[in-house]
Parts: structure tokens; C-alpha cells; sequence
């Protein structure tokens, strides 16, 4: 019965299709042959059609009733079944045997383990009875317990290294405050930074031709041979949209835009017109050399100013 009950839940999905597929064949029989007899004028074709009309409602009730009992199945006789008991649990129930009772028929005996630091006090008995299955006694002699020896490990004292003694403190007098001394520049840097003087940051230049000046009183109107004030201007190319650099190299603390074609090319070709530019002291074998980046610095890069040139 319950592996019916397995196998009727198992397919119950494909027995609900299979009635509504007879069902809906039923109907569609009916349908014809109501459709025949309405339609034909002979007599023996309207027995016919209600013939298949009355196969067609038995067809319909019959998948009803399938899907019915199968559905009551389900609901009601499918969950008041038992639930089936384990194997496990229908096995028989193991019988508990109660422990062999021990009489002693002798006093017991008492001695010290002197092997032991403090001594240990074992309590032992000498012999047992022994209740046998025949209903007599049996003495039974019990071995004294083994008394474990304790091993004793003898430690050999180390030297206790001796602490060196405190030198006394000399009374040295301490500076209430450290003189303030003023920032030491690196070994390589020979002048400040030039401050920068025109074209002013911010500013908006209209003349053909620009006049770039810096530091009249902080760093030599000319240098020595072999230093150089290295001129930047950087500008993002409207056309390419990339950042161009251009630099110009000379012994004083000014210069034009005369003698510097690259810059004058380079006027309105900025997005928004926008030029930045700053000064560093490089020292180099020639121009060209500083000009193409072989040199070392002798002072801080400026700040960098930036201005419009449309």
C-alpha cells in the first residue's frame, strides 16, 4: 500500500496532464458531434452524433473522476499513513547483565612507598571472593600495586651575571635653549629660486612679441661661462590636445621672443590661449646641451606663472 501510495505522488503531475488532455477530447468530440447533428438532415447520421456525444460525456466524466481520486488521494490518505518505523528500531532491546559482586574474605593490607618524596599511603587488599556461577566462592588472590619510582633531577645552579655598577653623573650644564640656525642649502644648489617678474601670472599679453624677465636682485643679471637660466613654456595644443614643452637657454635674466621662433609659432595654438612658464639655473658645457637636458640644476625651479597670449 504505501509503495502505491510512493508511485500514485511520484506521477501525480503526469496523471493530472494526461486527464486534462482527455478532457479536453471529450469536449472537442462533443463539439463535433453536435455540430454533425445539427448540420446533417439524415436521421441515421444524427444517431450516430449522439452517439459519440454520449461516448465523449463518459470520456470527460471518467478523466474527471481520475483527476478526483487521485487529488483525494494526495490530500487525505497520503498523510494519515504511519510513518514507517526504522529496521534499527524493531530490533530487540538489549538485556543489561548487572556486575559480579567482589567480597573480601581478609583484612587489608596497608604499606608506604618510600621511593616516593613525600611518601605515598597505598591501600591494597590481599585476596577476593569471587561469587561463581555455581553459587560458591572462589578466593582469588589480588597482585600488590606497582608503585612508581619518582626520578628526581638535580639542577646545577648558573651564574648570575653581575650588573655593571652606574659611573657616576657628572654634572654638565644643560643649554636651556638650541641656538636657531638658519636652513643650509645642498651643495649643489648655488642660487635661489628665480622670482619671476614679466609676464606677470594672470596676466593677458597682446604684443607680437613677448619679453619674459626674472630675478633683478636675487640672482646675477649674467651668469658665469658654463651656467644658464633654462626658460620653460608648456601649453596644451588645441589641434592635438597633447602638452608641449619649449625651452630656451641663456646667460641672462631676460629674453625675447625675437630671437625664439618655437614661441612665436607657437601663439594661439593653446586651448584657451593659456601659457605657463618658469625659470631654473642649470649648468652645462653650451645652450644646446642645457637646452636638450644634459646639465645639472644649480638652484630651485620658480614658480610657475601662467598667462594668456590670443
Amino acid at each position: 500500500m504505501a509503495s502505491f501510495l510512493d508511485l500514485l505522488s511520484y506521477y501525480a503531475i503526469w496523471i493530472y496532464i494526461a486527464g486534462v488532455v482527455g478532457i479536453l477530447f471529450g469536449i472537442k468530440t462533443l463539439v463535433d458531434s453536435r455540430r454533425t447533428a445539427r448540420t446533417t438532415m439524415f436521421t441515421l447520421e444524427q444517431e450516430q452524433a449522439g452517439d459519440r456525444a454520449f461516448r465523449a460525456i463518459l470520456i470527460m466524466l471518467v478523466f474527471i473522476l481520475l483527476i478526483g481520486s487521485v487529488t483525494a488521494v494526495n490530500a487525505f490518505v497520503g498523510p494519515a499513513r504511519p510513518t514507517p518505523v526504522p529496521a534499527i528500531a524493531k530490533q530487540g532491546v538489549v538485556s543489561f547483565t548487572p556486575p559480579v559482586i567482589l567480597l573480601t574474605d581478609t583484612p587489608i593490607a596497608t604499606f608506604v612507598a618510600e621511593s616516593s618524596n613525600p611518601p605515598i599511603e597505598v591501600v591494597a587488599p590481599t585476596a577476593t571472593m569471587v561469587l561463581g556461577t555455581g553459587g560458591g566462592l572462589t578466593q582469588t588472590p589480588v597482585p600488590p600495586p606497582t608503585v612508581p619510582t619518582r626520578v628526581v633531577k638535580t639542577l646545577t645552579p648558573t651564574k648570575v651575571p653581575v650588573q655593571p655598577t652606574a659611573s657616576p653623573v657628572q654634572n654638565t650644564p644643560v643649554p636651556t635653549s638650541a641656538p636657531t640656525q638658519p636652513p643650509v642649502k645642498p651643495a649643489s644648489m648655488i642660487y635661489p629660486a628665480p622670482p619671476l617678474q614679466a609676464p606677470e601670472n594672470g596676466s593677458t599679453v597682446s604684443r607680437e612679441f613677448l619679453q619674459f624677465i626674472w630675478g633683478k636682485q636675487d640672482v646675477p643679471t649674467q651668469l658665469p661661462s658654463g651656467q644658464f637660466y633654462k626658460v620653460l613654456v608648456q601649453y596644451t595644443d588645441r589641434t592635438t590636445n597633447l602638452v608641449q614643452v619649449l625651452v630656451q637657454c641663456t646667460d641672462r635674466n631676460s629674453t625675447t621672443t625675437k630671437n625664439w621662433q618655437p614661441m612665436v609659432d607657437a601663439r594661439g595654438r593653446a586651448v584657451d590661449a593659456t601659457y605657463r612658464w618658469s625659470v631654473i639655473v642649470m649648468e652645462a658645457a653650451s645652450s644646446q646641451q642645457c637646452e636638450a637636458g644634459n646639465g645639472t640644476s644649480s638652484s630651485p625651479r620658480s614658480d610657475v606663472w601662467s598667462f594668456k597670449w590670443p
